[in-house]
């Protein structure tokens, strides 16, 4: 079954969006993939998609566009430039 490929602020997938907040969280990539039924690789793949797509070089990056662009709630610790 193929799940419908949302975009989220136009930006990211619903999914990528998903898997972002739960990394942020701090969440390893296994807990991560446990936390949403899907395989490791897919973890992965969704945040490389979503870095590419924001044209960020990696996770913290990533994060801190996300947070920036109101894609993500980061947590309170977190300080975005």
């Amino acid at each position: 079954m193929k799940v419908s490929k949302q975009k989220h602020a136009g930006t990211l997938t619903v999914e990528q969006v998903a898997t972002l907040q739960l990394a942020v969280r701090g969440l390893s990539d296994s807990e991560t993939a446990a936390r949403l039924h899907i395989s490791v690789s897919t973890v992965r793949r969704r945040l490389q998609v979503a870095a590419k797509t924001l044209g960020v070089p990696n996770r913290v990056a990533l994060a801190a566009r996300a947070g920036t662009l109101g894609l993500i709630r980061l947590p309170e610790n977190a300080e975005c430039e």
